[in-house]
């Protein structure tokens, strides 16, 4: 006889491999399992999906449930996953999960049966051991343009004649799928406003592994940005984002649904003003995942907005309306992942849709071996997963100072670091990832700009960056960071009498007396008191050793680092801060997630002359 083809006998193989997995199966118990979600169309982003299974005849508490997007990814390129334990019937060989706030990142979503070992942070592949034993049908959402991400910021006019003290401008920034044109913002008593820029980037743009790996990229979809002039302060106003036609083919886009924003408050000395600031926040997922997520944030974001909702409420009989959110670093924590900058901007939505949202660049978002600051005395890694800042760059529209080289087809100017006026304040952001160093652009920025702050105007400065400049968990590795930070800037705050430095990076709370060549100064008069607000949401905390009868505070405690003498107090609880001023004073607060309640304050007078 012949020999047999080649096609003939990879039919055999082929045959045979499938009668392996088959008896595989039937010697594991599964009989006929399937899986299946509901509803095949999700009416809105986030939405709930029911997942329901049956037919697994050998129930394991090692099974789980795996969720994939786009639906057809390979199997080792899942989102998430649940363990089938979370249903109160899986003992039986069926069950049922209901999954909140999935959100749409403009792709089709399934889900698959998967016989264990359950993956874990540790365990990342679900090839290790595990077999698929079901597989969903396909999930999707009922348009991929309709806008997500919806979130405002405060930028200056085009002009700096056009400035007002009661006029503001807000930029209004959302995403959809496709290219549209003739797409803008329509708001009540102004009318439409039609897209000033369309953004994205691709997988190219990123600078390495995972965000440029097949298993972390999705394609983040088109971003739009719309600034409008001329809002009245203190105003809230009703608005819609989108519209417009798809250019592949004419077809109408959908707007948003009706969301309100409120215009920060006018800019002057005894304007009432409030901000509420944090650090490293990230994200919730509404499952589990193989990399870190930050579950504190939830509960951080539903204070936040709380706050938000009830802004009629006083404290002390003061007004307690929020003017703006600030976020110094360590944004979603994506890491490379490019869906969890999706699930990121969902979740901060209902407060970066009704107040201006002002960001900055942390080592999470930046740092990468290729990035242009790499000094002798401090190596900066690869915190960002391989990001190298073009996400955080691409999806924020925040005031800029400077040009930085940037790719074709991304922004030419990126919001590292810049100033922005609210009520009685003016705000610094500054960039610890970027050179900061006696003669850098970054350094000529912040010297200009407090030399020129216009202190009856704005008799309050507030600057915020990354890194603390003090913090007395002082790892290794960042005390000649520190000490070059406090070299460059303290002169500065010093000499412009600066009156509060806010910083994130250590997930906890700390705030020193007002501080000066690293000592206590009798007042602010000449000295900013440092706090560090780092606490919304990373889960990563130095082993404080707590000695006193709250387990959750410490003031001059004996601890792994032992807190100074200018540590005035410092807490390791999840929370966020907010500062109010009337213009005489400004009190900064720290509330906790678990009570809600402020557990530190202190208040920074008006600095005499001014």
């Amino acid at each position: 006889r012949g020999r047999p083809s080649t096609t003939t006998s990879m039919a055999r193989l082929h045959s045979c491999a499938l009668l392996v997995i088959l008896l595989t199966l039937v010697r594991n118990g599964v009989g006929e399992a399937s899986i299946r979600a509901s509803p095949d169309v999700l009416p809105h982003s986030p939405a709930e999906v029911r997942v329901q299974w049956g037919g697994v005849s050998d129930p394991r508490a090692t099974d789980f449930v795996a969720i994939y997007t786009p639906a057809d990814s390979t199997p080792e390129n899942f989102v998430g996953f649940i363990p089938v334990t979370k249903s109160t019937t899986w003992q039986s060989g069926h069950g049922a999960l209901t999954i909140k706030d999935i959100v749409s990142i403009r792709a089709t979503y399934g889900f698959r049966l998967w016989r264990g070992p359950v993956p874990s942070v540790k365990r990342t592949s679900l090839l290790d051991g595990a077999a698929v034993l079901a597989q969903s049908n396909s999930i999707r959402f009922a348009d991929a343009n309709d806008p997500q991400h919806i979130h405002t910021a405060i930028v200056p006019p085009p002009l700096p004649s056009q400035y007002a003290a009661h006029n503001v401008t807000l930029s209004f920034m959302w995403t959809i799928a496709d290219r549209a044109q003739d797409a803008g913002v329509h708001v009540d008593g102004v009318g439409f406003v039609p897209v000033q820029e369309v953004r994205t980037y691709t997988r190219e743009d990123m600078c390495g592994a995972p965000a440029n790996a097949t298993s972390a990229w999705r394609d983040p979809g088109m971003f739009y940005i719309a600034h409008v002039e001329s809002l009245e302060a203190g105003r809230e106003y009703r608005y819609r984002v989108g519209g417009g036609r798809r250019v592949s083919d004419g077809a109408s886009l959908p707007l948003s649904k009706p969301l309100q924003v409120r215009v920060p408050s006018r800019v002057g000395p005894d304007t009432h003003t409030h901000l509420v600031v944090y650090g490293d926040l990230g994200v919730q997922t509404p499952f589990d995942t193989t990399y870190e997520v930050q579950p504190p944030a939830a509960q951080t974001m539903r204070w936040v907005s709380g706050m938000i909702r009830d802004a009629k409420a006083s404290r002390g009989g003061r007004d307690r309306v929020v003017d703006a959110i600030v976020h110094f670093g360590d944004i979603s924590y994506a890491r490379g992942l490019a869906w969890l900058w999706d699930y990121y901007f969902a979740s901060i939505a209902p407060v970066a849709s009704a107040r201006p949202y002002m960001v900055g660049i942390g080592n999470h978002e930046f740092d990468w071996p290729t990035q242009s600051f790499q000094p002798s005395w401090y190596k900066y890694g690869t915190d960002s997963g391989g990001e190298c800042g073009v996400p955080y760059d691409t999806r924020f529209d925040m005031p800029v100072s400077h040009n930085l080289p940037k790719k074709a087809g991304l922004p030419s100017t990126v919001p590292h670091f810049y100033s922005f006026d609210v009520g009685n304040i003016h705000v610094v952001m500054f960039s610890t990832e970027n050179n900061f160093v006696r003669g850098s652009p970054q350094y000529e920025f912040i010297e200009r700009d407090l030399a020129a702050v216009d202190r009856k105007r704005t008799p309050f400065i507030v600057f915020t960056g990354h890194r603390p400049v003090y913090s007395s968990t002082e790892n290794d590795y960042e005390v000649d960071l520190r000490k070059h930070m406090r070299g460059a800037l303290e002169p500065l705050l010093v000499k412009y009498r600066v009156d509060l430095c806010l910083w994130g990076h250590e997930h906890a709370y700390e705030r020193t007396c007002p501080m000066r060549n690293s000592k206590c100064e009798k007042s602010t008069e000449h000295a900013p008191v440092h706090v560090v607000a780092g606490m919304a949401g990373n889960t990563y905390q130095v082993n404080w050793e707590h000695k006193g009868s709250n387990p959750f505070e410490e003031h001059h405690l004996s601890s792994r680092f032992i807190a100074p003498e200018w540590s005035m107090f410092r807490s390791m609880e999840f929370g966020f801060v907010d500062l109010v001023s009337d213009g005489r004073a400004m009190t900064l607060s720290y509330y906790t997630n678990r009570d809600g309640k402020v557990h530190d304050s202190v208040t920074i007078p008006r600095k005499r002359g001014l």
